[in-house]
């Protein structure tokens, strides 16, 4: 919708979605559970958890949104453009 006006969307409109939210929570999991098993495998401190979890964190929050974005471009190349007065063909 933004496209047809000239406009671009922004990069942090994929946290808007549904599938944005999932991943976030899906990373913060993941880097929670990191810095939980590098705490307990290394003891010590909390600053190799905390910089391991963050770390999780944003590698699952790019290889998801990655895989958002291939899955989107997919599904709207395989859909076709309809316009006011067009018919639409059974697929066969």
């Amino acid at each position: 919708m933004l496209v047809d006006k000239g406009l671009r969307p922004s990069p942090l409109q994929y946290f808007m979605t549904t599938a944005g939210m999932v991943g976030t929570i899906n990373g913060a999991i993941a880097g929670v559970f990191t810095g939980i098993v590098v705490k307990s495998a290394f003891g010590g401190g909390m600053t190799p958890g905390v910089i391991c979890g963050l770390l999780v964190f944003a590698a699952c929050i790019l290889i998801l949104r990655r895989y958002h974005s291939r899955a989107w471009a997919a599904a709207e190349q395989s859909l076709p453009a309809l316009f006011p007065g067009d018919t639409v063909k059974a697929r066969t």
